[in-house]
């Protein structure tokens, strides 16, 4: 079994990138509050710029966890690649 950096690495950006993904749904929530607080008074500039920031905050947690996720999923591929290299080192040394 792969233990050590490697499988740390790969675990730590899965936790990251699951809490990234959290963050993102939290935000989008927030979005679309704003969102209906924007069309129940059209006049509100403060309301307004609430929700572009809200919307760009949503843009760079979903881009960023566009990038984590595909980071994370490189190293638990390298892992199970690791992995799958261990298995058969063990299985013709049988």
């Amino acid at each position: 079994m792969v233990v050590g950096a490697p499988l740390e690495d790969a675990r730590h950006l899965a936790q990251r990138y699951d809490r990234m993904r959290q963050d993102a749904e939290a935000q989008a929530i927030e979005v679309s509050k704003r969102q209906a607080k924007v069309r129940e008074m059209p006049g509100n500039s403060e309301n307004a710029m609430k929700l572009e920031a809200a919307e760009a905050k949503l843009q760079d947690l979903t881009t960023n966890m566009n990038i984590l996720g595909k980071e994370a999923a490189a190293a638990l591929a390298a892992v199970e690649a690791q992995q799958q290299r261990l298995t058969l080192q063990r299985l013709i040394a049988m």
